[in-house]
């Protein structure tokens, strides 16, 4: 019992340090968003399901953002051919959160989103409470610098599936945010 206590604290200790190399030497490379930088913008995620039991199964995020500050949408419609069905949305205050990698000439941009919740209908029509997630992000990483440094834009699509049930999902990720005074 000792020896695995031990050891615990050594691997903690381990993880401890390099995370601390790690973030350290991001920040020497990057330039943070400061108080003096304001965007004002939108960042979305949308998420389609399709297979062979969804009728419809659609999930939106959506990041409003005026200097640096805004509204965090949550929102969500599944229905099934089993006669479930279920909605939810939550919009909440949310921040831009942006780094710039001045040297590799690229951005990440993260806006924290609410938890979605509402109601779930099951096929007899008993109405639940439904939470599709707890609270969660808009995450962008890892994209190129455009030749104007005052505007960050982009869209993104990736296909997945279909699966073992044949169902598969379409996921799509847009910005556009402008640096305001």
């Amino acid at each position: 019992m000792k020896n695995r206590f031990m050891i615990r604290n050594k691997i903690v200790a381990i993880l401890f340090v390099t995370t601390i190399f790690v973030f350290s030497g991001f920040k020497k490379k990057s330039s943070i968003v400061t108080a003096e930088d304001k965007w004002s913008g939108t960042v979305t995620f949308y998420e389609k399901r399709m297979g062979p039991k969804i009728i419809r199964s659609e999930w939106w995020m959506i990041g409003k953002i005026t200097k640096n500050v805004g509204n965090g949408l949550d929102s969500s419609i599944c229905e099934n051919t089993d006669g479930e069905k279920a909605r939810c949305a939550t919009n909440e205050k949310t921040e831009l959160e942006l780094g710039i990698d001045e040297q590799k000439k690229e951005y990440g941009i993260t806006i924290r989103i609410p938890g979605c919740y509402g109601t779930m209908t099951d096929r007899n029509g008993k109405a639940e409470s439904y939470g599709l997630t707890d609270e969660t992000a808009i995450v962008i990483e890892r994209q190129k610098l455009g030749s104007n440094p005052n505007l960050l834009e982009g869209r993104t699509r990736t296909v997945d599936g279909p699966d073992a049930n044949g169902s598969e999902s379409i996921t799509i990720y847009e910005w556009n945010l402008k640096k305001v005074n």
